[in-house]
């Protein structure tokens, strides 16, 4: 039986929900951001109707942003994320070295989204070669998108080899690591509203990732 995901967070009131596929936005959101956006801002709608708690914030960009530490064992690996309605989910992915399963943790906190996904373990002859993996799986985020690649560079984390894309439209960018550890594939996402540089909040997000044992 698969463990149960960790989470202990510094804020009170998170809610909990499984996404459903949004139809319309299945074939131009890169994977990971495509499902579950309706019934993000559904939940954001009714939370923010809601009269809040003792002491919590939930409205005003001047107002200092709260975060979540998120855990799991099961994955191995904990993430510092800003606080947000939080779904959880299972998706798999058709790449060029194969189905891969990946559990997802996604945070939807004001008008931005965080995303991070771990795989199921991979088989020895996927990871023949780790090339290939990367490869296959950066290939899936970026077609089949109404969103233009604007950057892509390679990056480590500690000895392990990743990837770093950013996409692009009219009014969004997301950014992806993608990192492979050991047998698992890493999958972090972050979107922003606007078009500049990285967010601080992305980058605060995308520092904060530790594997775990």
């Amino acid at each position: 039986m698969m463990k149960k995901l960790l989470i202990s967070t510094i804020a009170t009131g998170i809610m909990v929900s499984f996404a459903t596929p949004s139809l319309a936005l299945l074939f131009d959101r890169p994977d990971f951001f495509e499902e579950g956006k309706e019934q993000f801002d559904r939940e954001i709608e009714r939370f923010q109707q809601q009269a809040p708690e003792p002491g919590l914030s939930i409205e005003g960009e001047e107002q200092e942003q709260t975060w979540q530490h998120l855990v799991s064992r099961e994955g191995g690996f904990s993430i510092w994320a800003p606080r947000g309605t939080i779904v959880q989910e299972t998706k798999t992915l058709q790449t060029e070295v194969g189905n891969i399963e990946f559990r997802v943790l996604a945070t939807n906190p004001q008008a931005s989204r965080f995303v991070v996904a771990y795989s199921e373990e991979l088989s020895s002859t996927q990871l023949e070669n780790p090339r290939a993996i990367l490869a296959g799986l950066r290939e899936r985020l970026v077609s089949n998108t109404a969103f233009d690649l604007i950057d892509e560079q390679p990056i480590t984390y500690k000895e392990y080899p990743g990837r770093q894309l950013r996409l692009r439209d009219s009014e969004e960018t997301i950014t992806f690591r993608v990192y492979l550890i050991d047998e698992t594939i890493y999958v972090l996402g972050a979107s922003q509203p606007q078009q500049g540089e990285l967010s601080e909040a992305a980058t605060a997000f995308f520092n904060s990732f530790e594997a775990i044992e």
